[in-house]
């Protein structure tokens, strides 16, 4: 399991270390011992570099002097520039250095710029300790001219702990940011590490060990990064005697005349997961063009005008998903008001629910009449809600009350705006912070996707994606998304196991499709059939 932190999460495990009889002198000194490891080991220990330190006001400074000295004994040469960090007699930081006869100038406000270019001139690596995790503010005036003059020196950088300027808990940019080719993050992953933008300026990632006690991170820490290992230990059982039946049903209700795709697509994901059973519930007036498409599900034909699911369909759907496992709803089945009506029907309470008073006419009318009539509507299996489906609950100011428990919600950004009355910048700003916030209110699993998509539960866990790939961006890759974490519910998992196994096969077989056809031009359909083989991927432990 590879745990992330937030700022305050990383200090209490510090602390908590300090209680226990470590010092914070003692840990910066092994901070800095460890970063200089790695970048000894990165750049070649036989080679001979000239690193230039640049060491800020606070911890993250303090670890570049210790890595300065370090680097100095390894026996490169090494020369430290120290920002807006108050000069102290007693610093045996500086005094390590000062014994060593090891360079170290403050940069002036006055003559930074040529200190700096003289500095860059002169070096071939550059060690970032300007500031670290923790920043609380965007960076403007002369530092953020440094950096800017960084990013033109093209010389390899190591960044301690963060790059300068990434926000160790949200992953975005406060007003300027340098970018590493390598980072160390000092003893456990941050947030900003795996969250773009922070995830492409922090380069390569390593993880330096600090000696913080594992146990105590795993009390603390609130996250964690999906792994082949993590996802493994969630993968259903399948046994060698097994049939259709001990994998489960999943249900799917979606489509619409204008996104017959969407459905095909979501049934494909269930059926790919691995469920024993798959049924489409979807409008009659479809069945001509899914049936073609679908050859191994079964079909549920609901009342419908016009491709757009009707009201009455509701009850059809709650009587016959009884002995189902799962149920996905949403995915293309438009925002008609019939159908949004459907929606209400299907998620409210049973005192509140009434079937609608308007009979369906034509073929609507025979598909209705063939459904049953003498069981009343029961509760749902549990949910998955996306796309059109969640756009319709953004519609109704009380839809959060009415949910089923044990549902998960598939937001993208621009759905999880509409549910929460945010903009889409502010959704993204802070992604983990929204995600768990609306988890807790909800009460339900989100699944708030996009690059390394977050998923949290209403505990206040978070679950981190690693996975950041262009070749995703392409209509209906959510549909199948969707499916496959309906299958996995199916299939038995509770829904928060079922959607960091949905998320991370879909995401893994994103990059097995990147291989195929490269960033573009893959289809969601492609990656649907490449499902299988990305979880035999996780389930060997290869890459087969």
């Amino acid at each position: 399991m590879t745990i992330l932190v937030t700022a305050h999460e990383m200090r209490a495990i510090e602390q908590d270390a300090v209680q226990d009889g470590a010092t914070w002198e003692g840990l910066m000194d092994l901070a800095g011992e460890v970063v200089a490891q790695h970048a000894i080991k990165w750049l070649g220990a036989d080679t001979q570099q000239r690193a230039l330190v640049l060491a800020g006001p606070g911890n993250n400074g303090g670890d570049a002097l210790v890595v300065a000295r370090h680097l100095f004994d390894h026996g490169w040469e090494v020369r430290c520039l120290t920002w807006s960090r108050r000069v102290d007699p007693g610093d045996h930081l500086l005094a390590h250095l000062v014994d060593r006869h090891l360079q170290t100038e403050p940069l002036s406000h006055e003559s930074y710029r040529s200190q700096l270019a003289s500095a860059l001139n002169w070096c071939t690596v550059v060690i970032d300790g300007l500031l670290g995790t923790g920043l609380k503010r965007d960076i403007d005036g002369p530092l953020a001219d440094i950096i800017k003059q960084m990013a033109t020196a093209s010389r390899p950088m190591v960044a301690i702990d963060i790059p300068t300027g990434v926000d160790s808990d949200t992953g975005q940019i406060r007003g300027a940011a340098l970018r590493a080719n390598f980072t160390v993050a000092a003893g456990l992953m941050k947030y900003g590490h795996v969250l773009e933008p922070g995830r492409s300026l922090s380069g390569h990632i390593e993880v330096g060990d600090i000696k913080v006690s594992q146990a105590t991170s795993r009390e603390i820490a609130q996250g964690t990064l999906l792994t082949d290992d993590a996802v493994r230990e969630m993968l259903p059982v399948r046994k060698e005697d097994a049939n259709k039946g001990s994998f489960g049903k999943a249900m799917v209700v979606a489509g619409s005349v204008n996104y017959i795709g969407a459905a095909a697509l979501a049934t494909e994901g269930a059926m790919r997961s691995g469920a024993g059973l798959v049924t489409l519930a979807c409008a009659g007036d479809l069945l001509p063009i899914l049936a073609v498409k679908l050859t191994e599900c079964t079909f549920l034909l609901l009342p419908s005008d016009l491709g757009a699911i009707a009201q009455h369909a509701a009850e059809k759907v709650l009587a016959s998903s009884k002995g189902y496992s799962s149920l996905l709803v949403g995915c293309g089945i438009g925002k008609e008001k019939e159908t949004a009506s459907f929606m209400r029907a299907l998620i409210s309470k049973p005192e509140t629910s009434a079937a609608s008073p308007v009979r369906p006419i034509g073929f609507a009318a025979r598909v209705a009449d063939a459904g049953p009539k003498d069981d009343a509507p029961s509760a749902a299996p549990p949910m998955v809600i996306d796309g059109d489906g969640l756009n319709l609950l953004s519609e109704w100011s009380e839809w959060s009350l009415h949910l089923p428990e044990r549902t998960v919600l598939t937001p993208h950004p621009g759905e999880m705006a509409r549910l929460t009355g945010k903009t889409v910048e502010e959704v993204q700003a802070d992604r983990v912070a929204i995600a768990r916030e609306h988890a807790a209110k909800w009460k339900q699993v989100v699944v708030l996707k996009g690059a390394s998509t977050v998923i949290a539960e209403p505990g206040g866990k978070i679950y981190v994606s690693p996975f950041a790939n262009p070749a995703l961006a392409t209509a209906g890759t959510g549909d199948v998304l969707a499916g496959t974490i309906a299958g996995f519910v199916a299939q038995g998992l509770e829904p928060v196991e079922a959607a960091c196994v949905g998320v991370y096969l879909h995401g893994k077989a994103g990059e097995l499709l990147r291989e195929e056809y490269g960033e573009a031009g893959g289809l969601a359909g492609d990656l649907a059939r490449l499902m299988p083989r990305a979880q035999k991927q996780v389930r060997e432990g290869g890459n087969g």
